[in-house]
């Protein structure tokens, strides 16, 4: 006599199995999906702050493009000695505007770079007056704030740019922007102490 075996339904495991890898396949989907989704997000990211960083740069290198090319010191022999007028009230001074457009409002004073001292100093009586300066290198003078021991002085200079901004580069060389070039050097309107430029080379 010939048994036959009976075998379980598998069929619904089978099923199950499948709707679990399914949801597993799904999930897996989902989270790769969500990842690219991510990362897309952090590149285009990165690329807005990247565009942003460029702009602000370009804009500031705009803003100081003049004023970057603008320059200033005190006039020395052969013997590194400053060139002071006999009367000891004025000093020789060079004027640079390395531009291809001229500058305004233009203050020049002395300061300390080197030992105890301001890097700029202020009022009518430490001041010339210029006005508007071309492009180009000129000399002129400013008054001589007497030395002392183990101090070294330099010329410093306020200006307008093209731009309507105004600037100080301070007996230091350090250049910064400024609400307005007379009021910065504490000179008095209208100025009483103007000089006139000479064309150097």
């Amino acid at each position: 006599m010939m048994y036959l075996r009976a075998f379980p339904n598998d069929f619904s495991i089978w099923q199950a199995a499948i709707e679990i890898a399914t949801i597993i396949i799904a999930i897996a989907s989902i989270s790769v999906a969500l990842i690219a989704a991510d990362q897309a997000q952090r590149a285009n990211q990165i690329a807005v702050d990247t565009y942003k960083h460029t702009e602000e740069k370009d804009s500031n290198d705009l803003k100081f493009a003049q004023a970057n090319m603008i320059s200033t010191w005190l006039v020395s022999d052969a013997n590194g000695e400053l060139l002071v007028s006999n009367d000891s009230k004025t000093v020789d001074v060079i004027v640079n505007n390395d531009s291809k457009q001229p500058i305004y409002n233009v203050v020049l004073t002395t300061g300390t770079y080197q030992g105890a001292g301001q890097p700029f100093l202020k009022g009518n009586e430490f001041t010339s007056s210029i006005g508007t300066v071309p492009p180009g290198r000129y000399k002129t003078r400013v008054p001589y704030p007497g030395s002392g021991m183990h101090i070294r002085i330099e010329s410093a200079i306020t200006f307008t740019d093209v731009r309507g901004l105004s600037w100080l580069r301070d007996a230091t060389g350090v250049l910064r922007e400024i609400d307005d070039a007379y009021k910065a050097l504490g000179v008095k309107l209208p100025p009483s102490n103007w000089q006139s430029l000479t064309k150097t080379e």
